[in-house]
């Protein structure tokens, strides 16, 4: 298959701005909203990291006016991103575009952006809910397990969640957990408990919204990780499910990228492929000799990366 042609290759700003443009219920795609972009200039590198023990620990003494002030001390260390490429294109014929009833183009261009965010939420959705990425797990059941699961009508939903928030911002280093996320299965056993019921009976929705569940457990985000995929290798039959399983995640979320922020997560986006620092997709597209046509590619570069293992609580079968 014949590559580019040279200066044919361009950034197709009109192509972005439709790809930014059409976007699957922004609602069920999470990524952005529990792991910040962070843009980077190169597609592997160094970050600091600080020692919360040592900001939280009191170094401050007393001393009269004529003694010298203590010394104080503090560590840092550094991690390491490494931003993974993610590029897929689609070649569209003149023959198409002549036959089509529809934008070819623009649907392509819709479809490869489609790739490219399901292809980030599962990154960042697999990472939240993987236990051996947080410091804690917890495991509901129906009894004798640490607390119990919200399809049980014994179960205690919101004091569960008081309880480890507090958990959570002793040993995040006083952080409290700003964020709450579940996959559907979770979602559907709050959204229909007594708790919950006896708590949004006076408001007046009077159902059971994310934002009225965000209020109820003192959080700014209640997220439902319910982006739907496909499973199934191409010309099987398809085996949809959705990205979330039976979990419940609570952390805290930098409200914006920070070298001084801790963030349970954070997205590296490697710049050069994210032009808008949005986590969106880089366009292009260029010509085809043999069928006569234009290949448009989409492309992203990104880690996905846990940054604060204790900055997150990992609810395992809460469902």
């Amino acid at each position: 298959m014949p590559g580019p042609l040279g200066s044919s290759v361009h950034v197709d700003k009109l192509l972005t701005d439709i790809s930014i443009g059409y976007v699957q219920d922004q609602k069920r795609f999470i990524a952005d909203k529990v792991s910040p972009i962070y843009k980077v200039e190169k597609s592997s590198d160094k970050y600091p990291t600080w020692a919360a023990a040592d900001f939280l620990r009191m170094q401050t003494v007393k001393t009269s006016r004529y003694s010298p002030a203590p010394e104080a001390t503090f560590t840092m260390s550094t991690g390491l991103y490494s931003c993974e490429e993610w590029p897929l294109k689609k070649l569209i014929t003149d023959k198409d575009r002549t036959d089509a009833d529809v934008d070819i183009d623009e649907a392509t261009t819709k479809f490869l952006t489609q790739q490219i965010l399901l292809r980030r939420d599962h990154e960042v959705v697999s990472k939240l809910f993987t236990a051996a990425n947080w410091d804690t797990t917890y495991t509901g059941a129906a009894s004798a397990a640490d607390f119990v699961h919200f399809r049980d009508a014994s179960s205690v939903p919101f004091q569960t969640i008081r309880t480890y928030s507090r958990v959570c911002q002793i040993q995040a280093g006083g952080f409290y957990p700003n964020t709450v996320v579940v996959g559907g299965l979770v979602d559907d056993y709050l959204k229909e408990h007594d708790d919950t019921l006896d708590k949004i009976k006076y408001t007046q929705e009077g159902i059971a919204s994310n934002e009225l569940l965000a209020r109820a457990f003192g959080v700014e985000q209640y997220l439902v990780a319910d982006s739907v995929r496909n499973t199934a290798q191409a010309g099987d039959a398809a085996s949809m499910a959705n990205m979330g399983g039976n979990f419940l995640w609570l952390g805290y979320v930098a409200p914006e990228a920070s070298r001084y922020n801790p963030s349970a997560m954070y997205t590296f986006s490697w710049k050069d492929y994210d032009a808008t620092g949005e986590g969106g997709a880089l366009i292009s597209r260029w010509t085809n000799d043999d069928p006569v046509g234009e290949w448009l590619k989409a492309e992203a570069a990104f880690d996905a990366k846990v940054t604060s293992s204790a900055s997150g609580i990992l609810l395992i079968n809460a469902g």
